[in-house]
């Protein structure tokens, strides 16, 4: 009206601003002007309404009214409240509870927080806020703090609710709150909380578990067959396993560990050897792929012990020595009869004899000892 607006547009403004409408109804009346005075303590809105009606006498009319509304004091508090809910909407609305979720899944975060709720619901029907609010951070990480938000007017949290939302993970929550002044005094706000849902968590409830048994099986791992071949030798054979599973089959040769190329959803999907640093053993990089998992790849490192190549050269030249000294044995036991080649000859000529060679070598002394004894 300060404006200039002419009266269709005062009585629009009226009729959106509070339901009433002036400008219908009243057909051979024309209303002239609006006036309104507002009470800021009551909330009261008094109304005058001028008139005219061609053809009546008097033509010009006055309608006076008061239309009730909310005083300065419950429009401050509903604002309030409804900022207090944009706060708390913001703490339970889109967030991520997969940390504070864990191993449960949305069901069983669910039942947990229900189940507190429930024990912290008195006989008389009124609930230990706070207990409930304590409930939800620890299951969810969702925190209410004190449950008051605002200091004047205070909105307070009455009541939590939570349910299984999507099979995405979700989880629905709301939120009761009182707000005293406003109006209305009680409000509640809805969220939804982003978890992991069951099949992730029964993944990531698998995967160390899985992971864990494969790394148990390797314990204490040697070689079990290296017999001769160095640690290099013995990674080249069980690499003739052209998959993971020919693989894992010339390990299970080799060390007596056996291992599933897939165990409990858990696949082996990569097996990598190396000579250890220390050269006494294998480095096993084992890689496995849990699908649903927060991180489906997961590798596992594990050692097999086996033998030195400095330790495999000795046992090659101390089976080669024990191959030649039996075989000595051997040529020996076949003459331990010498009374043929012997003739006339007492023991003691024919070591004088043997022994003559000494100072030209133990070729010399071995020659003689064949001659005289008919050794081969």
């Amino acid at each position: 009206k300060a404006n200039g607006d002419s009266i269709d547009k005062i009585l629009d403004a009226i009729k959106n601003a509070t339901g009433v409408d002036l400008a219908s109804g009243h057909k051979g009346t024309k209303i002239t002007d609006v006036d309104l005075k507002a009470d800021p303590k009551t909330g009261d809105i008094a109304v005058s309404v001028k008139t005219t009606t061609k053809g009546a006498v008097p033509a010009d009319g006055t309608v006076t009214g008061t239309m009730k509304g909310h005083n300065d004091t419950v429009v401050s508090n509903s604002k309030a409240r409804d900022s207090h809910a944009g706060d708390i909407q913001k703490k339970i609305d889109g967030v991520d509870i997969k940390t504070a979720q864990g191993k449960k899944t949305p069901k069983e975060v669910v039942d947990t927080i229900k189940k507190a709720i429930k024990a912290a619901t008195k006989p008389d029907g009124t609930v230990d806020v706070k207990a409930v609010i304590d409930a939800v951070k620890k299951a969810t990480g969702v925190d209410l703090g004190t449950g008051n938000f605002g200091t004047n007017p205070v909105t307070k949290v009455t009541g939590v609710d939570v349910s299984v939302g999507k099979p995405d993970g979700t989880i629905n929550i709301s939120v009761k709150t009182h707000t005293k002044g406003a109006s209305p005094e009680d409000k509640t706000v809805t969220g939804t909380l982003k978890g992991n849902p069951t099949n992730v968590v029964n993944a990531n409830k698998a995967q160390p578990t899985n992971t864990a048994a494969i790394s148990a099986s390797f314990k204490n791992a040697t070689l079990i067959k290296q017999g001769t071949r160095t640690i290099a030798e013995v990674i080249k054979d069980i690499l003739k396993g052209k998959n993971p599973a020919g693989i894992l089959a010339n390990i299970k040769t080799e060390t007596g560990v056996d291992v599933a190329v897939t165990s409990n959803g858990t696949t082996i999907t990569k097996v990598s050897l190396a000579v250890n640093a220390a050269g006494d053993g294998i480095d096993v990089t084992i890689e496995t792929n849990t699908p649903n998992a927060t991180t489906p790849a997961q590798p596992v490192k594990v050692v097999v012990k086996g033998e030195t190549d400095a330790q495999i050269a000795t046992k090659i030249a101390s089976n080669l020595r024990d191959a030649n000294i039996a075989k000595i044995k051997a040529e020996i036991k076949k003459h331990l009869d010498i009374k043929t080649k012997q003739g006339s000859k007492t023991i003691k000529e024919i070591i004088d004899e043997i022994n003559a060679g000494k100072g030209a070598g133990v070729d010399t002394v071995i020659a003689n000892l064949k001659r005289i004894l008919g050794i081969r």
